[in-house]
């Protein structure tokens, strides 16, 4: 039996519809302890301030991340990782959008 660590943010609330979309993004961690650590996201499901996908990495709750999108011309943004749940095959990432990253 595999122990999984369980990380969620207790605060998560979402205040719009979700949803399915389909496609890749990158996400990186821009502060603390795992500076510089990334892994890709596919994309399952957005709403306006946030969105969801797989991931191979789990990544904590609270973890201040940039996303830049796989699709040519859509901005990149910083977010916050809102949740991380332990699937059978990787983890599934929730992550809080903030704000379009500088051209």
């Amino acid at each position: 039996m595999s122990h999984h660590q369980v990380f969620t943010a207790s605060n998560e609330r979402r205040q719009s519809g979700r949803w399915s979309i389909e496609g890749e993004a990158e996400v990186m961690v821009i502060a603390g302890e795992r500076l510089g650590e990334m892994t890709t996201l596919r994309l399952t499901d957005a709403g306006d301030h946030g969105l969801g996908g797989w991931s191979r990495r789990p990544m904590p709750s609270g973890q201040p991340v940039t996303v830049g999108f796989a699709e040519r011309g859509k901005p990149g943004r910083c977010g916050v990782i809102a949740r991380c749940v332990p699937l059978e095959n990787g983890w599934q990432l929730g992550i809080r959008l903030q704000s379009r990253l500088a051209a």
